[in-house]
């Protein structure tokens, strides 16, 4: 798959810029959903998991507003789920559903 399929711009820009504003916050961000899987359409939004250190109030309304001046510039949806490494962590030692799915099919920044 080409790097412009696996990261198109519109996740090329949130990522430069929310590492730009709180690269020492940010410990990984992790695409999941259709975008990491390559079957994605027009109409897909981009899934990220932002695992944030500090208090999850403290950056995560700034992150919904870089996620919106994406949606104005490149029309895309960028969905956000924002957790603790504490919560990352407990849903990693539960085995969740929705872990195993990020390991298997996660593709991950930072």
């Amino acid at each position: 798959m080409s790097r412009d399929k696996l990261h198109p711009p519109a996740l090329e820009k949130f990522l430069h810029e929310v590492n730009k504003k709180y690269s020492e916050r940010i410990d990984k961000v992790i695409l999941f959903g259709s975008y990491a899987r390559g079957d994605y359409t027009q109409e897909s939004d981009i899934d990220l998991l932002v695992v944030w250190k500090g208090k999850l109030l403290e950056g995560w309304e700034d992150l919904e507003n870089i996620a919106a001046d994406i949606l104005v510039e490149y029309g895309v949806v960028i969905s956000l789920k924002i957790v603790s490494p504490e919560e990352y962590k407990a849903m990693i030692d539960l085995q969740m559903p929705f872990i195993q799915t990020l390991e298997r099919e996660g593709v991950v920044f930072g």
